[in-house]
């Protein structure tokens, strides 16, 4: 089993009003991937996440396959994860 991994990303492009944090959430849900996605007053989205590294890796890949179109730039920075993370939301 792998150990767990907190990723603190940031998207940026066309990444607000067009069903992002729906996405992120969707498919962070089906994977099992704790944690919050949020909009940024300029302009770009903000998630913060732990699961296991290659589950991450994969959520961020289907991420990208659906809404690739929108982003940008995804800025991604893995830290240790301290299990403080439960379910995944949608946060302001």
């Amino acid at each position: 089993m792998s150990e767990n991994a907190r990723i603190h990303v940031y998207l940026s492009g066309r990444v607000q009003g067009v069903g992002m944090r729906a996405t992120v959430t969707d498919l962070a849900l089906a994977r099992g991937i704790a944690g919050w996605v949020r909009n940024l007053s300029d302009g770009r989205v903000e998630i913060l996440a732990e699961g296991a590294k290659p589950t991450l890796e994969a959520w961020l890949a289907a991420l990208e396959r659906q809404m690739g179109r929108n982003i940008e730039e995804m800025q991604k920075a893995y830290e240790p994860a301290d299990g403080s993370l439960k379910g995944f939301r949608i946060t302001h």
